[in-house]
């Protein structure tokens, strides 16, 4: 039975029997085509996905950037831990715990930004990123949000370029965040890209 669906990459030199990347509501799998219109969606006969194959090209594995966000929220996990530096000194690290919270938050965002749109996007701002992702991921996110829930315009305002801000710390007078929003954000966006991942086919 063919799919139609659109050629994910369109090329103008694409005919029938060509075995193409093709992209249906972020499932990207391997497709040969049956029939062409102009104007219209190409028919294809899925082949299923390969194992273990790269995407077509300008995306990424919805599931390495989810793992990449995961790391990224444990590393903060641990930078916030008290840590003994001495006889009677325990230090956290709130720099780091700070931009890889934002970082694992990015992630998550671009993760759900693959999985609804079947390719990938840039940049570290996260009112921009998340303004990406559906009506229905934007509410999911803010549901689980507690406490943070009625703030939470004004706060993802002051936290757009936390990753960036605090990168290098430096060159800012002082960078202001809120490690429990960020966690918090960064919490509610992994719930919500690891449900879109496991409802993949």
């Amino acid at each position: 039975m063919s799919t139609p669906t659109t050629l994910f990459p369109v090329a103008a030199t694409v005919k029938v029997g060509d075995i193409v990347w093709a992209n249906k509501n972020g499932h990207v799998f391997r497709g040969r085509v049956v029939k062409i219109v102009a104007g219209s969606p190409v028919n294809l006969a899925e082949l299923g996905p390969v194992p273990n194959a790269p995407g077509p090209p300008g995306t990424f594995d919805p599931k390495d950037v989810s793992q990449a966000a995961m790391a990224c929220f444990f590393a903060a996990e641990r930078c916030e831990s008290p840590e003994w530096v001495g006889p009677n000194a325990r230090q956290r690290l709130l720099g780091p715990t700070i931009f890889l919270l934002a970082l694992a938050a990015e992630l998550y965002l671009k993760t759900i930004f693959i999985l609804e749109k079947g390719k990938h996007t840039r940049g570290h701002n996260l009112v921009a990123l998340f303004k990406k992702a559906s009506p229905e991921s934007k509410k999911a996110v803010i549901a689980r949000l507690g406490k943070w829930e009625p703030q939470f315009q004004p706060m993802l305002s002051k936290h757009a370029n936390t990753f960036e801000d605090w990168r290098y710390a430096y060159e800012n007078e002082s960078p202001d965040a809120e490690i429990e929003f960020l966690r918090a954000f960064a919490t509610a966006c992994r719930a919500v890209a690891e449900g879109l991942l496991s409802a993949r086919p």
